[in-house]
């Protein structure tokens, strides 16, 4: 490494310090960018799986009240069969 100037040296130096930060910053980033992906998708999956645990036996989502339009009617009565029942009283 003596046959090299000085200049060449710092420079190889240099080159090595910053390639070697610029891998340990790349291996950060990926890791938090899975991190964050992972915790978008079981965001995602939990308000799925909120969602189908909604649905009752009868085929129809428990929150389906007042104006609320629900899927699985026929299209000729799109309202929610609870926004059509009578209330006591």
């Amino acid at each position: 490494m003596t046959r090299f100037s000085l200049r060449a040296r710092l420079l190889l130096l240099t080159a090595g310090l910053l390639l070697v930060g610029l891998v340990l910053v790349g291996a950060v980033v990926a890791d938090q960018l899975e991190r964050y992906q992972l915790g978008r998708i079981d965001a995602q999956l939990r308000s799925f799986t909120e969602i189908i645990d909604g649905v009752s036996a009868q085929g129809r989502p428990r929150c389906c009240t007042g104006w609320a339009r629900c899927p699985t009617a026929p299209t000729s009565t799109r309202r929610c069969a609870a926004s059509t029942a009578r209330r006591p009283g």
